[in-house]
């Protein structure tokens, strides 16, 4: 029976997330002789919360390589394999995207409207309340990794581009 498929023990995942998102929007027009300008901003703040933590308390796989059936391994206190997770379970993700936008309906004649406009967008990298964030920086051929963390904890792990602006 136990050779039939029971070959890992483990416990179940568990996981528990909460997101919130705040945001803060304006939008407007003025309107004055042949131009019809329409303007406006947003802001959104999300947090991200996750208590989830894989095999937080191990696994274990029983194949029989070494005891010649895998029950008898199981009875022997011989795992084949056994895993445990490592770092924290709690992580709190935070990011702000930023926007502006102005466009203007420019009537040149009863022919002719131009539409002009420009919009800017801004992300900001993702970051961790408490700076646990971590990325690998890989050497050439795979022979070795090294942790890269930010200087500053509460600073992300890449540089951000505030000059997000294109046509509208």
């Amino acid at each position: 029976m136990f050779s039939g498929g029971i070959e890992a023990l483990s416990d179940a995942q568990y996981s528990f997330n909460r997101n919130q998102n705040n945001s803060f929007g304006y939008n407007s027009f003025w309107n004055r002789g042949r131009h019809n300008v329409t303007f406006g901003a947003d802001l959104r703040r999300q947090q991200v919360n996750v208590l989830s933590q894989q095999d937080a308390r191990g696994t274990f796989t029983f194949t029989g390589a070494a005891a010649g059936s895998d029950f008898a391994g199981f009875l022997l206190g011989a795992p084949d394999t056994s895993s445990i997770a490592f770092g924290n379970a709690d992580k709190y993700f935070r990011q702000t995207h930023y926007d502006a936008y102005i466009t203007d309906d420019w009537r040149v004649n009863g022919a002719l409207t131009l539409n002009i406009g420009a919009r800017w967008e801004y992300e900001t990298p993702i970051t961790e309340l408490y700076g646990r964030l971590v990325n690998l920086d890989i050497a050439p051929g795979f022979t070795a990794v090294a942790p890269v963390v930010a200087g500053d904890s509460k600073r992300p792990l890449i540089n951000s581009d505030r000059f997000g602006v294109q046509p509208r």
